[in-house]
């Protein structure tokens, strides 16, 4: 224990160890200390995953949690969220039952259903909250059905939902070799909802990139009516939020940081300073 602690890994999350590594000699030195760390304990480790074949080979544990045989395409939850380790990528998967209407019970269960912490599908999840927002402004039961419109409305969402089964996001972020990182973000706002996104922009050439999302947040507008402008400036705040955390969880030297929005008016009171201190 006292070997891993003293390394210069980060720290291990010991009931749940989720790690990589940038070689597989890395990678298989970082297993052998974990497997002796938590052995020392009495805990003996199991369920192996990995998008490497030749590390699950070189170990001597049999209980893996996945092959890489051809046929096989199957996903394992890593932290809840659903990993491919032969595509080495992040996927979603839905279930919805088909039925002729909906409580609010139901569409509430829908949406917390799919769980995506770092907001890989936040815009349809957005949809959804837009429409549950206005759910409670009906002052309905949990077990109402939805009025007539609304109805319409989150069928035609429910229909469109299993679409986000064919999106993949690449887990890894880096390339082989790099230049420089830079953290580009992105802050909008709408009437209904604004939000933020922010994605890492790996320069691999002087000129050329590689560009993955890392996280983004959204938030449904108050009911309480609000300016667009305010909106935008609101989204700003997120943005910059986000930002903040995302530097505080990865371990990467970032060259730059480029923040947009379209805002003018909000760009202006971030410029000068002239909020008034009234709350967001």
């Amino acid at each position: 224990m006292e070997r891993v602690v003293e390394s210069n890994e980060p720290p291990i999350q010991y009931y749940i160890p989720h790690h990589g590594a940038p070689d597989i000699e890395t990678a298989r030195r970082l297993q052998s200390e974990l497997q002796d760390a938590l052995l020392s304990c009495g805990m003996v480790l199991h369920k192996w995953s990995s998008n490497s074949p030749e590390l699950l080979n070189s170990s001597s544990s049999s209980d893996f949690e996945h092959s890489f045989s051809a046929e096989s395409d199957l996903s394992v939850k890593t932290l809840g969220i659903s990993w491919k380790p032969l595509q080495d990528c992040f996927v979603f998967k839905v279930s919805i039952l088909s039925k002729s209407s909906f409580t609010k019970r139901e569409v509430l269960s829908v949406i917390a259903r799919l769980y995506d912490p770092l907001g890989f599908v936040g815009p349809v999840l957005t949809r959804a909250k837009i429409l549950l927002q206005r759910l409670w402004q009906q002052k309905l039961d949990w077990d109402d059905v939805l009025p007539d419109q609304i109805a319409k409305e989150w069928k035609e969402f429910v229909t469109t939902f299993k679409c986000i089964e064919t999106v993949k996001i690449n887990r890894f972020i880096l390339t082989d070799t790099w230049l420089r990182d830079v953290l580009r973000g992105f802050a909008d706002s709408s009437e209904v909802a604004y939000g933020a996104v922010v994605y890492l922009q790996c320069f691999y050439q002087t000129d050329r990139a590689k560009v993955t999302i890392l996280a983004s947040k959204s938030r449904v507008a108050p009911i309480r009516v609000i300016s667009i402008p305010r909106l935008e400036l609101c989204a700003c705040v997120l943005l910059a939020q986000l930002v903040q955390k995302i530097r505080s969880c990865i371990k990467l030297e970032i060259s730059d940081i480029v923040l947009h929005t379209d805002s003018t008016i909000a760009l202006a009171w971030l410029k000068h300073l002239r909020i008034n201190s009234r709350p967001l």
